[in-house]
């Protein structure tokens, strides 16, 4: 190759690598120039990135710390819980005792005029029915009295209610005082008025039974 030939491909080699970093310099120009046009979209952009991402992370400690708290308020019913296990199986007979006390004191209240301390009218009814549906089954006789106090309500409005109710108490205590059969019921009716039941009691007997009541 001569001088003049190796001259001519150096010459064309410059001016393609010259081509070459042109073409470079144009794509870095126009990258700059978008850059510099979006910049502060692209700075936006980053900032509202920035945000959500640090949203996220405190609302992820504030779920772990609310998990943590729930874990721990199990973990102390849990062993509340083991603690009131432990303790019915260790007293159970007394804790099983004491709510039968109660459940038979609740009963009994349920049954009693608070008043006069006799059976109410709910246990009238109840016991009457009972006994009704004894009688028919068995064929037995079955007597009711049914009786008021005399002039209670001029008694009430001249002496006052306190008189009145005292006067009720001791009425009720003397009459029911008088019944003997376990299965004999004297219960305050309503106001001034008692029922007795007596199963097993032929009308001529209840009829001396009411009499010597009267009498008392």
């Amino acid at each position: 190759m001569t001088t003049t030939e190796l001259t001519a491909a150096t010459l064309t080699q410059l001016q393609q690598e010259i081509n070459r970093l042109q073409r470079e310099n144009d794509d870095l120009h126009i990258a700059l120039t978008t850059i510099a046009e979006h910049g502060d979209m692209i700075e936006s952009l980053l900032n509202e990135t920035n945000v959500k991402l640090r949203s996220e992370i405190l609302e992820r400690q504030r779920a772990e710390a609310k998990l943590q708290n729930i874990l721990s308020l199990i973990s102390r019913e849990k062993e509340d819980l083991e603690i009131i296990v432990e303790t019915i199986m260790q007293h159970g007979d007394v804790v099983d005792a004491q709510w039968r006390q109660k459940l038979g004191e609740t009963a009994e209240l349920l049954n009693l005029d608070s008043l006069t301390q006799v059976s109410n009218r709910r246990h009238f009814d109840l016991h009457l029915a009972q006994q009704w549906e004894r009688a028919m089954d068995s064929q037995e006789a079955i007597a009711l009295i049914l009786c008021d106090i005399d002039h209670f309500k001029q008694f009430n409005d001249f002496y006052g209610h306190l008189s009145g109710d005292d006067c009720l108490r001791r009425i009720a205590k003397t009459l029911s005082a008088t019944l003997r059969n376990p299965f004999d019921l004297f219960a305050r009716y309503g106001g001034e008025e008692f029922g007795v039941i007596l199963p097993q009691v032929t009308s001529e007997a209840a009829q001396q039974i009411a009499k010597r009541m009267q009498a008392l």
